[in-house]
């Protein structure tokens, strides 16, 4: 028999409209992927720029003073589209967390939706602004008592300045150190994966713009030092992180317990515990097409005297 021998074949290139079509399926699991990297760059800048505020107090005078100070105070303080982005960062918690409550009621109450998100999701955005930016971001305001930049004296103010992580008594509550509202903007990120698949990665990487741009506005107005923004950056990213990790650890049971139907898991479960009884063929197909395609699986015999005369046969 004569040897023929053919070249060898390397695979053609992908069009890059397959390429593109390829990467697009990978949007399910963007969210657990994307949202911890976010999470490890605003925990780096706010790390790095927590060690320059220590190694140099004066840094966060220098970088409030490029805004403004002095006896014409902070100029951008009344701009008034930094204003009214200061209103609706203000106002989006109080929209979008009845919201995610809604949505997890309806998840409750009724058979899941296609179109709702798995209440994990859900539980994992809350917990974010209520443990974040709700709880522990307050309860630090309290306890650092720190002056806002447009109370100290370099400012027209009539505190002290108190370098960043340091324990002051210049306010009782509301005070600057750190920003609730940075906090507020970050934890927008939050209700990524809870959005389809396909809006993940422009919704991660608008939420991101946002977060910084509200952060950035406080210090340009005078209510916040740039470290008051980073702290509360860097609390948030520690929070949504560790809430992540637990939430997507035990999302099945939260998924579970939160939905008024059943479960998908436990209903493909079932299906795979009945599908061989479908599958199992009759006793009277037993005989010499038994084994064919189609009854591949043949069905057990159903009493002793049909057992014996199987195997008489």
């Amino acid at each position: 028999m004569p040897l023929i021998w053919s070249a060898p074949s390397f695979p053609r290139r992908a069009p890059r409209r397959l390429v593109l079509c390829r990467a697009a399926r990978l949007g399910p699991v963007l969210p657990e992927a994307l949202l911890p990297r976010l999470a490890c760059f605003w925990l780096a800048a706010s790390i790095a720029y927590a060690l320059l505020a220590l190694a140099f107090p004066g840094l966060d005078i220098a970088l409030s003073a490029l805004f403004g100070g002095g006896p014409q105070g902070f100029r951008l303080a009344d701009q008034p589209l930094l204003t009214a982005l200061r209103d609706f960062n203000r106002l989006q918690p109080a929209l979008l967390l009845p919201l995610a409550a809604g949505l997890l009621l309806a998840n409750a109450c009724g058979r899941r939706a296609a179109w709702l998100p798995r209440p994990h999701r859900l539980v994992f955005a809350l917990l974010t602004y209520g443990l974040g930016a709700g709880l522990l971001v307050h309860a630090l305001k309290g306890s650092f008592g720190r002056a806002r930049p447009v109370q100290v004296y370099e400012f027209g103010g009539e505190h002290v300045f108190t370098p960043a992580f340091e324990v002051a008594r210049a306010c009782s509550r509301n005070c600057s150190f750190p920003s609730g509202e940075a906090a507020s903007a970050l934890a927008l990120l939050a209700f990524v994966p809870a959005l389809p698949a396909r809006w993940r990665p422009g919704a991660a990487l608008a939420g991101g713009l946002y977060a910084l741009t509200c952060s950035l506005n406080r210090v340009a107005g005078g209510g916040h030092f740039l470290s008051d923004v980073t702290a509360a950056w860097l609390l948030m990213a520690l929070v949504m992180a560790l809430v992540w990790t637990a939430v997507a650890h035990h999302a099945a049971a939260i998924d579970a317990a939160l939905s008024g139907g059943r479960p998908a898991r436990l209903q493909l479960l079932q299906a795979t515990r009945t599908a061989p009884a479908a599958m199992s063929a009759t006793p009277s197909q037993f005989g010499p097409d038994s084994f064919s395609p189609r009854n591949s699986v043949p069905k057990r015999a159903t009493s002793t005297t049909e057992s014996l005369s199987i195997g008489a046969t």
